[in-house]
C-alpha cells in the first residue's frame, strides 16, 4: 500500500534504517542501555539521531524535477505532473508514513520473537511458523481489504 503512494526510492530510503530504528526501539522498550555521560553512549546517541534525521529528509523533502538528457518516450514522466498538485504530495506523505509503519511493525515483531526465540526448544521451527502465522495475517487482511 506505501509503494502505491510514494517511490522506491523513499522505500529503499526507509528500509535502510531498519537497524536505526531497531536500536531506538530496543532504546524504548529497555532492551537497550545507553549512558549519555560516557563518549561511546553520546556517540551512539548522536548516531541514531542523525540517521533518523537522514531518512526523515530523504523520505520527506522533494526537490525540483531533473528532466533527463536523453528525450526517449521510455523515460516520460507519467506521474509527475500529479505528484506536484496538493492530493498527490498528501497521497506521497501517506505512503512515507506507511512504509515507515510496516518497519516499525516488522521490528516489534523482531523484538517479541527474541524472548521466544530463547524459551523454544527447537529453534528451526519457529521460522516455518512464524511464515504460516503470518500468512494467515496477510490472507485476513487482504480479505478484509478485498
Amino acid at each position: 500500500m506505501g509503494l502505491k503512494y510514494t517511490t522506491s526510492t523513499v522505500a529503499s530510503a526507509a528500509g535502510s534504517s531498519i537497524p536505526v530504528m531497531s536500536f531506538f526501539l530496543a532504546l524504548l522498550l529497555r532492551q537497550e542501555m545507553i549512558r549519555l555521560r560516557s563518549l561511546p553512549g553520546s556517540a551512539k546517541a548522536a548516531g541514531v539521531g542523525l540517521c533518523l534525521a537522514g531518512v526523515l529528509v530523504i523520505a520527506l523533502y522533494t526537490g525540483p524535477t531533473i528532466s533527463p538528457l536523453i528525450h526517449h518516450r521510455v523515460f516520460a514522466g507519467g506521474g509527475h505532473e500529479a505528484s506536484a498538485s496538493g492530493s498527490g504530495r498528501t497521497r506521497w506523505i501517506v505512503g512515507t508514513v506507511l512504509i515507515l509503519l510496516s518497519n516499525v511493525t516488522w521490528l516489534l515483531w523482531s523484538m517479541l520473537m527474541a524472548p521466544v526465540l530463547r524459551e523454544y526448544p527447537n529453534k528451526l521451527l519457529a521460522t516455518p511458523w512464524q511464515c504460516v502465522i503470518s500468512a494467515a495475517q496477510s490472507l485476513a487482511v487482504a480479505a478484509v481489504a478485498a
